[in-house]
């Protein structure tokens, strides 16, 4: 879903130390490049990274046809999302935590990742919910290791002048009712590599609802969604969230409109088209041998014990 070795960066760039799982993820990656027969990356940043690991590696030597290998398949969405999501009432989540029926808020949705730039995203927030009175933050964050906590303390830490007007939902929340009624969502990159390569899943979500994102355009989704006009590059954060946060019912009923026109682009029936295709060929492999010991026999050497719990979950039944 993204570059492993990217991912792997901007994790270090929090912890400032060595991972537990460092060598491991490199030595995994090293192992899948050098099997693979076939290969799809997130974005076409993601494919021309990867196709400079394969030159680099000797993969590409054998066939002039390397680049038929390689495939972008981006984030998808089924095809209901292209339809009408209907209309919700107000969340009564929001109720319970202090909003009135009609408040107008700012919605941020999603992991408290590592990519994220927590400071620049609280600046903005804190800039309209001090211009607007009646304006709310509401987070529906997910994340409980001690690098998300981390992140996610960073970002309140920085909205203290405004915390009274900030409502922190359990991840269980149903978002498309959040999404719906939500005035503006925002959700800023890092200036690093894995904010170029990679791509942001929540972003369909948002422009399928309406919730115009305030976005730091560094990746291939992000810009392609500020050219629709189904977002706003964030030059100047509070200033860009401002503006969409003005936002009337009609607009952003109007947005989502064409946002759920847009998704038509990425249903899973476009995206998969590369992957049918290559098993409707009898997956065709690379002139060249495989060099992999077992991909199997690395995963055995995890180490579990150095992991947070609920990456042990997550690893364990992948």
């Amino acid at each position: 879903f993204g570059d492993p070795l990217a991912e792997q960066h901007a994790l270090r760039t929090r912890t400032g130390g060595e991972l537990p799982f460092r060598d491991h993820v490199h030595r995994l990656t090293l192992q899948a490049l050098l099997a693979g027969d076939a290969f799809s990356t997130v974005s076409e940043p993601q494919r021309n990274a990867l196709l400079g690991q394969l030159l680099l590696l000797g993969r590409c030597e054998n066939t002039p046809h390397a680049l038929q290998h390689l495939h972008v398949v981006p984030c998808g969405v089924p095809k209901s999302w292209t339809e009408s999501a209907g209309d919700f009432p107000w969340p009564s989540d929001l109720c319970d935590h202090g909003l009135k029926e009609g408040d107008p808020y700012i919605y941020f949705g999603g992991t408290w990742n590592v990519w994220m730039d927590e400071v620049a995203m609280a600046a903005a927030i804190r800039s309209v919910l001090s211009d607007y009175e009646d304006a709310w933050l509401v987070c529906r964050g997910i994340g409980s290791d001690q690098t998300s906590q981390s992140i996610r303390k960073r970002m309140l830490d920085g909205l203290e002048p405004v915390k009274e007007r900030i409502a922190v939902l359990d991840a269980q929340t149903n978002e498309a009712p959040l999404l719906t009624h939500a005035r503006a969502c925002i959700c800023l990159d890092r200036d690093i590599p894995e904010a170029v390569l990679g791509s942001r899943n929540r972003l369909l979500a948002m422009v399928r609802h309406g919730a115009m994102p305030v976005i730091s355009a560094l990746g291939e989704l992000e810009c392609e969604l500020v050219a629709q006009n189904l977002a706003v590059r964030s030059d100047n954060p509070a200033t860009a969230l401002a503006s969409v946060f003005r936002r009337n019912d009609e607009q952003r009923k109007t947005d989502a409109a064409r946002g759920r026109e847009w998704l038509g682009q990425v249903s899973f029936k476009s995206t998969m088209t590369p992957l049918l295709r290559w098993l409707e060929q009898h997956a065709p492999g690379w002139p060249m041998t495989s060099q992999s010991e077992g991909l199997i026999d690395q995963w055995a050497k995890l180490p579990w014990d150095q992991l947070p719990h609920e990456r042990k979950k997550r690893w364990g039944l992948f």
